[in-house]
């Protein structure tokens, strides 16, 4: 991580000596003031691509089914260096949740009624290159981003007994989308993300007691999940 980040500061910095753009054409030549930076703001819905074990009731599996399926928002700041070619930080959180009431069968015989809930956070943060394509106008842009990072868990949960379940692994995202411009400065944007991370690790935290567990590699939990997304860009 320490040494995509030090290549990340060279791109970044070398990125400064741009200019604005000519444009020429059959007869003369235009200059052009291409925007450097690109601020985004957005948030959307995010849907979990791993596939969901089978735990025998139907009700549970329902459950992680619903458990699949929530918001995300996050932001991204890029600086171009060029008229296609930048890079920048990616930031992106999805969250999920859900609440139940199930029937528990101890090792007696006895049953009690809980409440069974989850609250997870997927959160992605790293260093990305970032790809655009004017239109002929120069205010609407295709861009693609290419991001590699790190990728924090977080599951705030009740099964009779509250308890937490963290970890953290690194990741990777992919994006394309379109900005359509509403005025000089600022974009409204439209956008599809793909992110990736696989945990094999985590601790569980229950009553202040942590416990450190390594997972099977059967039993790895995916991180992956897709986003479509709105928002708001600001370009200078």
């Amino acid at each position: 991580m320490k040494k995509l980040f030090v290549v990340f500061l060279l791109i970044m910095a070398a990125g400064f000596s741009a200019a604005a753009q000519t444009i020429v054409t059959s007869d003369q030549s235009i200059e052009v003031n291409v925007p450097n930076w690109r601020i985004a703001f957005q948030g959307g819905v995010g849907y979990r691509l791993a596939k969901v074990a089978d735990t025998g009731s139907a009700d549970l599996n329902d459950y992680l089914k619903k458990l699949k399926l929530g918001y995300t928002y996050g932001g991204d700041i890029t600086y171009f260096f060029s008229e296609t070619l930048g890079a920048g930080l990616k930031f992106n959180d999805m969250h999920s949740s859900q609440k139940a009431d199930v029937m528990v069968t101890y090792d007696d015989g006895s049953k009690h009624v809980g409440r069974l809930s989850d609250a997870i956070d997927i959160m992605f943060v790293g260093p990305m290159l970032s790809f655009r394509s004017f239109n002929l106008s120069n205010r609407n842009a295709f861009y693609m981003n290419y991001a590699f990072g790190y990728v924090s868990y977080l599951d705030d949960a009740e099964l009779m007994k509250k308890y937490s379940i963290s970890g953290g692994t690194l990741g990777y995202m992919a994006e394309f989308g379109y900005d359509m411009a509403v005025s000089e400065n600022l974009s409204f944007g439209l956008g599809a993300s793909l992110f990736g991370g696989v945990l094999s690790s985590y601790t569980r935290t229950e009553a202040g007691k942590k416990e450190n567990v390594k997972l099977d590699k059967d039993s790895y939990e995916g991180l992956g999940y897709v986003s479509l997304s709105l928002g708001l860009r600001y370009n200078f």
